[in-house]
C-alpha cells in the first residue's frame, strides 16, 4: 500500500533584495543545516554547469535519512532540486524567482513522495509546522540581506 504523495506550494515576498541575492541564498545548499530546520548535511560532491549532485542528510539525532539529489540551476530565476535516492521515490522541489520593483517573489512547489509508508504518515503530519519554520528561515535570511547582512559568498553563488 501506498500512501501517494505530499505536494506543497507556497510564495514569499524578498522586499529590498534582488533577484540575485535571493537565488543565491536558494542555491547555497551547503549553508542550509546553519539554518534551516531538519538539515543535517548538504555538500555538493560534483559540480558541472548548470548541475550539481549534493550529499544531503535529514533528521534528528539518530533519526537521520541520507540521499543524494540533483540540482539544476538557471541563475538568477530558477533552481530545481530532485531525488530518488534514499527515502525518497520521488523528492522534487522547483523554486522560481520573480523580481519586482522594490521586492522578489520567490515562488516553492514541492513534491514529497517517501518509500517508507511511516516516514510518509509523519511527514503528513508535520508538513504544514515543517512549511511554517521553512518559510520563517528564509525570510529571515532574505531580511539579514536586504539590511546588508550575510557576505559575498552567498551574494555570489549564483554566479559559478
Amino acid at each position: 500500500m501506498q500512501a501517494g504523495p505530499i505536494h506543497r506550494r507556497w510564495t514569499l515576498r524578498a522586499p529590498g533584495c534582488s533577484a540575485d541575492m535571493v537565488f543565491a541564498t536558494i542555491a547555497d545548499v551547503e549553508r542550509y543545516p546553519d539554518f534551516l530546520p531538519g538539515i543535517v548535511r548538504a555538500r555538493i560532491v560534483r559540480r558541472e554547469p548548470g548541475r550539481w549532485q549534493v550529499d544531503n542528510a535529514f533528521g534528528k539525532g539518530p533519526l537521520q535519512s541520507r540521499f543524494l539529489s540533483h540540482v539544476e540551476l538557471d541563475p538568477p530565476t530558477a533552481l530545481i532540486v530532485r531525488s530518488d535516492d534514499g527515502p525518497w521515490r520521488r523528492l522534487e522541489i522547483r523554486w522560481r524567482v520573480r523580481q519586482e520593483e522594490r521586492a522578489c517573489l520567490v515562488f516553492c512547489d514541492a513534491t514529497l513522495d517517501f518509500r517508507n509508508l511511516v516516514l510518509s504518515a509523519l511527514a503528513r503530519v508535520a508538513a504544514a509546522e515543517m512549511e511554517r519554520r521553512v518559510i520563517a528561515a528564509f525570510n529571515a535570511r532574505f531580511r539579514m540581506l536586504a539590511s546588508g547582512g550575510g557576505d559575498d559568498r552567498a551574494r555570489l553563488i549564483g554566479a559559478e
